[in-house]
C-alpha cells in the first residue's frame, strides 16, 4: 500500500518526472491511502494509466496527538501577553502566502497594530524571506513580525503559546497538520479554503478565507481582535472536533482496519 500526503502542480519539466514515477509506482500497488480528499482528486488527475482509476484506495486524514503538552520554555521567553499573537508555522516560500500576510497587516488601522505580533515560524529561501523583510521594512511595520527560524519542540508546544495561527497557503494543503495541532488546543485559525483543509474546517471551528485575498485576511484580524464570544465558540468547536474525529488513535485504527480487509 502507498499513503499520499501531498500533491501540488510543480514547475512543468519537473512535473512530468514526477507524476511519470508516481504512475509507474501507483500502477504496481494494489492499495492507496490519501490523507485528503482534495489530495486524491488532484493527483488522480496527473496519473498517466487508466489502470489506477480501477484500484482500490481509501481517503484515512491525519491524526494528532493529543496528550498533554508541555510549555516550550523558549517561546514562553519570547512571547509578551499583553498582545495579541500570531503565528505562522510553516516552510516560508512563495506558496505558502507570507507576502499576502504582511500586505494585510499594512492596512490594519494603527490601534490594531501596536496591540498585534506575528512569529513566521520556519525556515526557507534565504532571498525571499529577505524579500518579506526588505516588505516589512518599507511599510514601516517591524514591530509587528518577527522571524524565529526553527524552533525545537513539538508543534503543539509552540502553537499552544499563540492566540491565533494564520495559514495563508495560496495553492493547496495536503491536509495542514498543523491547523489541526491548532485547533486540538484552543489557537483560533484563519485560513485559506485550499486543499485538504476543508475535510475538516468549517466556519464553526475557524475562519474560512479566499487564497491571495488581502482584504480577508486584514477583516479576520479585525474580526479576532474584536468578537471574543464567537472566537471562544469556535475554540470549543475546534477542540471538540479533533478530540472525537483526529485523533491518533483514531487514525490508527482506521489504517489497521483498511490494511486488514
Amino acid at each position: 500500500a502507498i499513503v499520499f500526503h501531498h500533491s501540488y502542480s510543480k514547475p512543468k519539466l519537473w512535473s512530468f518526472s514526477s507524476n511519470l514515477f508516481s504512475s509507474i509506482i501507483m500502477n504496481l500497488s494494489d492499495k492507496f491511502i490519501f490523507v485528503s480528499k482534495a489530495t486524491y482528486k488532484n493527483l488522480s488527475k496527473k496519473i498517466y494509466f487508466n489502470n489506477f482509476k480501477k484500484k482500490k484506495f481509501k481517503i484515512l486524514n491525519n491524526g494528532i496527538e493529543i496528550d498533554k503538552i508541555k510549555k516550550n520554555v523558549k517561546f514562553k521567553k519570547i512571547i509578551n501577553k499583553r498582545f495579541l499573537n500570531g503565528i505562522v508555522l510553516s516552510r516560508i516560500s512563495e506558496d505558502k502566502g507570507h507576502e499576502d500576510l504582511i500586505k494585510a497587516c499594512i492596512l490594519l488601522p494603527n490601534k490594531l497594530k501596536n496591540r498585534i505580533r506575528i512569529y513566521f515560524v520556519g525556515e526557507g529561501n534565504k532571498k525571499y524571506i529577505l524579500y518579506l523583510k526588505n516588505l516589512i521594512q518599507e511599510n514601516k511595520i517591524n514591530k509587528i513580525f518577527y522571524f524565529t527560524g526553527y524552533m525545537k519542540g513539538s508543534s503543539r508546544e509552540i502553537i499552544n503559546h499563540f492566540n491565533f495561527l494564520v495559514s495563508p497557503s495560496r495553492y493547496f494543503e495536503g491536509f495542514g497538520l498543523s491547523i489541526a495541532e491548532a485547533l486540538s488546543v484552543g489557537t483560533i485559525v484563519i485560513s485559506t479554503k485550499v486543499g485538504g483543509v476543508t475535510d475538516f474546517l468549517n466556519q464553526k471551528n475557524s475562519i474560512l478565507i479566499r487564497p491571495f485575498d488581502i482584504n480577508q485576511i486584514r477583516k479576520a484580524l479585525l474580526r479576532i481582535s474584536k468578537n471574543k464570544k464567537d472566537l471562544l465558540n469556535k475554540k470549543t468547536s475546534g477542540i471538540t472536533l479533533i478530540k472525537t474525529k483526529f485523533t491518533n488513535d483514531i487514525m490508527g485504527e482506521k489504517y489497521f482496519n483498511y490494511l486488514n480487509k
